[in-house]
């Protein structure tokens, strides 16, 4: 398999001790959903501490913003022009859930109660779970033989 980056994907036991831990921690959470008996009620921040939030927010967005600009260009100079590998059904699976939101939208985006928004928002599911998994699969290696004629 070809590595671009630091990145590699899980492979052997850390597929299984990845879904373990992911399966032990969703378990928890829905046992505690379930053992609470009211709702939880979150206080609103005052007006000083809301434009604060608001205010951090921005600054961490800008900041934020500067920061992947200047990455970026360091990249860029450092390494050059970079095209990673191609996904053959990124395309594919994007353009179908923008045709789905798309037909959904001309429905008025309803709330899945009649046939066609359920059905909607279930191909949306389907092609996003379709999509998120086609990230942990492994790439295969294609390759061209070339048939080399004598005379």
């Amino acid at each position: 398999m070809v590595q671009y980056g630091a990145w590699t994907p899980y492979e052997g036991n850390s597929i299984l001790f990845l879904a373990a831990v992911l399966l032990i921690i969703a378990g928890i959470l829905m046992y505690l959903a379930v053992r609470l008996q009211h709702p939880i009620a979150v206080k609103r921040p005052g007006m000083f501490l809301g434009i604060t939030i608001v205010v951090i927010w921005l600054l961490s967005l800008t900041t934020f913003l500067v920061a992947v600009t200047i990455y970026v260009t360091t990249l860029y100079q450092q390494v050059g022009h970079f095209t990673g590998p191609t996904n053959p059904i990124t395309p594919i699976t994007i353009s179908l859930g923008l045709f789905t939101f798309i037909v959904w939208a001309l429905f008025g985006f309803a709330y899945p109660a009649s046939p066609i928004p359920f059905a909607l928002n279930a191909i949306t599911k389907v092609l996003a779970f379709a999509t998120a998994i086609s990230l942990f699969l492994p790439q295969v290696q294609v390759t061209q033989a070339h048939s080399v004629s004598e005379k």
